[in-house]
Parts: structure tokens; sequence; C-alpha cells
């Protein structure tokens, strides 16, 4: 049954069947092909595909065993609050930096750096591969670069990252770094073009709705195709099918229909919600501008103003760590900047309109 879906029947099987960033997947060919690979790191935004890249590098270079994936927690406080997990096959680890904060350091010193002590009988080193690395703190990244220079022998190590302007240069300098872009319209098109063999209508609204990440736009495709047979109404089907964005669309408008302070309450339960689905603050803050941004009310002296509340808001959400507590201080000053044109306005019955 899991070969129905399209996005797993049309998933790239190997690096030579990538149709985006077709000069990074033949370079990872060359470098799987190495018997002593570097230090690499991938970079590029949410949903670009760093992921597949890397897995069908390892299987180049191991074959399909490393798909045979187990997993195990550690807990790195000595409570139930603060539980690393990883996965890890015959030739790999795989681990993804959350909001660890102060214990960074701890997953540095103690768990990667006991996995670089040890030699792998089935190959010559381990790799090791981080995703969202950029979310280490500084003192951990300085304890990554001790560890990759003392224990290069036994490992090497992959970095995902979305920047690499969040790594400090020292650590920077010891990879090859290689850039994943978002596909474009016309690689998207492609993929879509394989999937159907017929001619794809609306594809451009297609791309712009799903933010160019491949796997929303097939997997939306899919949705139109066998259940809404290709229907011009492509907005509304988007919002349907795709709960995330119906929910931020609903908090957005709510700025402008609410006149209740009450409204926040459920405002703030949404936004739970939409964080607990969704386990993307950043890219729930850079939604939630996006939509802002073209809704019909906004003026551009607000949205002057909007600008720079989401420039300094994003800017603590991405330097702490609770981010409910940022994205709702971020939909609060939202909130305050629309009542504020509002009021200019003059309009009548809108909380804060006064005689």
């Amino acid at each position: 049954m899991e070969e129905d879906f399209f996005i797993n029947k049309y998933t790239p099987k190997d690096l030579n069947s990538i149709e985006h960033n077709t000069k990074t997947a033949k370079h990872l060919l060359k470098l799987s092909k190495l018997k002593n690979i570097p230090h690499i790191i991938l970079y590029g935004p949410q949903h670009s595909g760093k992921k597949l890249f890397v897995n069908l590098f390892l299987q180049e270079k191991y074959g399909k065993s490393i798909f045979n994936v187990k997993s195990q927690t550690i807990d790195i406080s000595n409570s139930n609050k603060s539980i690393f997990r990883y996965y890890y096959s015959k030739y790999h680890f795989f681990i993804m930096i959350k909001d660890y904060s102060v214990y960074d350091r701890l997953i540095i010193q103690t768990f990667i750096k006991d996995i670089s002590k040890t030699k792998n009988i089935l190959c010559d080193y381990h790799i090791i591969v981080i995703d969202k690395a950029e979310k280490l703190n500084i003192d951990a990244q300085q304890s990554l670069l001790r560890t990759m220079e003392k224990h290069v022998v036994n490992c090497r190590f992959i970095l995902l990252v979305n920047s690499e302007h969040d790594l400090i240069d020292p650590l920077k300098s010891r990879f090859v770094h290689l850039r994943i872009k978002k596909p474009t319209n016309t690689d998207l098109n492609n993929i879509l073009n394989n999937i159907s063999n017929q001619e794809i209508n609306h594809s451009t609204k297609i791309f712009e709705l799903c933010d160019k990440k491949i796997s929303n736009v097939i997997n939306f495709y899919e949705l139109l195709c066998k259940r809404y047979n290709n229907t011009t109404n492509l907005e509304q089907i988007y919002y349907d099918h795709n709960l995330f964005a119906k929910n931020i669309k609903d908090l957005i408008n709510m700025l402008f229909k609410e006149n209740d302070l009450m409204f926040l309450k459920d405002a703030n339960e949404l936004l739970n919600d939409i964080l607990i689905h969704s386990t993307d603050p950043d890219g729930t803050m850079k939604r939630m501008f996006k939509e802002i941004l073209c809704h019909k009310e906004i003026d551009e002296k607000t949205l002057l103003n909007i600008i720079t509340i989401t420039d300094n808001s994003y800017a603590n959400l991405t330097n702490h760590n609770k981010p409910i507590y940022h994205i709702m201080d971020y939909y609060v000053k939202l909130f305050e900047a629309i009542k504020i044109m509002f009021k200019d306005r003059g309009y009548r019955g809108y909380l804060g309109y006064q005689e």
C-alpha cells in the first residue's frame, strides 16, 4: 500500500535520478567514490531536500542497508524533560539538534565523543549526520571542532543546516560546503511532468501555495488528481488539505475581524495546536508574516511597522528557547499594529477606536 502514494513512488532512488540541484548531486556522487571522504556541510532552506541528498549519498557509498535504521534514546538531564533521541545503522548515526540549550555541549562531549573513540569494523570510519547543526550553541560547536580534530581517523561528520552563518568560522573551515537550493518552477514542472503524462494546469499556482517544497507539491498534486480531478479552485482545496496553512490563515484573519481581547485566548490555543503539528517555529513565524503581508487590508505605513516587528521577533525566536512565548508575543504585537491602523482610519466597532 505504501507505493500507492506519489511521494513514495516518485522519490528519487539514487543520485543520478535527482532532477534539481544536479550539480550538487554529481559532486556527492564523486565524493561517494572516495575511500576517505571529507567532512561535508549541506546547506539550504527547509524542505529543499537535504535529508534526501544525504541518504542517497550514504546509499551510494554503503548500499541500501543504511535504511535499516534503529532508534535509541538517552536521558541527558536525569529527568524526563530532556530526552535525546538518535538513529543509527551499521554505518552511520543520525541526530537532530533541538532546543537542548545547556545540554548541547553535553551531547557533543559524551555521546558523539564516545562514538568517535570507537572504530567501525565494517568500514574505515563512522559517519555522523547532525541535522539542524546551526542550533548548536557556541560552546558545543567548539567542542565539536575539538572532537573532529582529535578523532578524525574514526569518524566523518555531515552537517545539515538551513544557513551556514550561525556556525563558527573555525568549524566551517573544516568542511566541504555544498548548497542545496529550493527547486525552481522549471525543476518542479519537470518533476510533475514525470508523475503525469498529461499537461499540468495551474502549475505555478501550485508551486506558490506549497512554497516550493517538493513533498508538499507532489502530495498536493496527488490530491488534485485523485480527489478533485484537477479542479481550478486550487486555493480552497489547498487550505482544506493543509491544516497548518489553514490555521495560520485563520489566525491572521482573526486580527482583522475580532474586537474583543478575549480572542487572544483562542489565538493562543490555536498557536499551540500549530506548533504541536508543525514542530517548526521558524516556519510558523515566516508563514504568519507571509499571510499578513498579502492581506488586502494592510497599508504601506502598517506594513513597514510589521516588517520591523517581524525582524525583532524573529531574532528573539532564533536566539531563545520556548518558541510559543516568542510567537505569541509576535502575534500580540501584530494585533497592536493592526489596532493602530484601524484607529487611524477611524473604524468604528474595532478595538482601539474611540471617539
